[in-house]
């Protein structure tokens, strides 16, 4: 078993302490080192765009991709995005100090059962993430409002402007549920709050339109 995560329990059965049969037995563990390309380490990290490039370059249950594939300019943009900690709004000198959890972080696991697809799609959804392959690179966004730099004028259109004025009611919502995996309930699926935009709601005439939005990899 070298190289190989195991856990080995011995239970003495007893018809009062096991009166249904053998427990399940689970772990709270951490997974494998990742390599920040911001250190050039390689260390434990719960960061998403960490996790997300080791598995784009893992080749025994990843996409085995070469680093020079991976555009690790984005890859730590991002991954600073990630780590960013809120300031705390009660200290005098908010500038000094930063409290508090990260701002996005990687907290499930997946069997190398799952697509590679699958898998991304999965992590992703921690940090509001976008993946995509370019220009001979993969790229990846966490989400993060960035002000625009580029202007678009009528000299950049290709074709005449076309204006639809009302989306499918099958694309649009009001409210968002979904499942969490949270310490409350030692890490298995739970409904996290329902979340619904007043104003939205009030504008599709008082109709609940729901977006179902599970989180496999968010334990808050």
């Amino acid at each position: 078993l070298q190289g190989v995560a195991y856990a080995y329990f011995r239970l003495e059965f007893d018809a009062d302490v096991f009166p249904n049969n053998v427990p399940s037995i689970t772990c709270k563990i951490k997974g494998k080192k990742v390599y920040d390309p911001r250190t050039e380490t390689t260390a434990w990290s719960s960061n998403p765009a960490l996790c997300v490039r080791d598995y784009l370059t893992t080749s025994t249950y990843g996409l085995g991709e070469g680093s020079s594939t991976i555009d690790d300019a984005k890859i730590i943009v991002a991954a600073d995005v990630c780590d960013y900690k809120d300031y705390d709004v009660n200290d005098p000198d908010p500038a000094s100090t930063k409290t508090g959890g990260t701002r996005f972080s990687c907290d499930g696991s997946f069997t190398t059962g799952m697509t590679p697809h699958d898998a991304l799609t999965d992590i992703l959804t921690c940090m509001g993430g976008t993946l995509w392959y370019g220009q001979g690179k993969w790229r990846l966004k966490a989400a993060h409002y960035v002000a625009p730099t580029v202007t678009f004028t009528p000299d950049d259109l290709r074709s005449a402007v076309q204006v639809s004025t009302r989306h499918s009611r099958r694309d649009n919502f009001n409210t968002v549920k979904g499942t969490f995996r949270g310490p409350e309930t030692d890490y298995q699926p739970t409904d996290y709050a329902e979340v619904t935009n007043s104003a939205f709601r009030d504008a599709d005439n008082g109709q609940i339109s729901v977006y179902d939005l599970d989180l496999p990899f968010t334990d808050d």
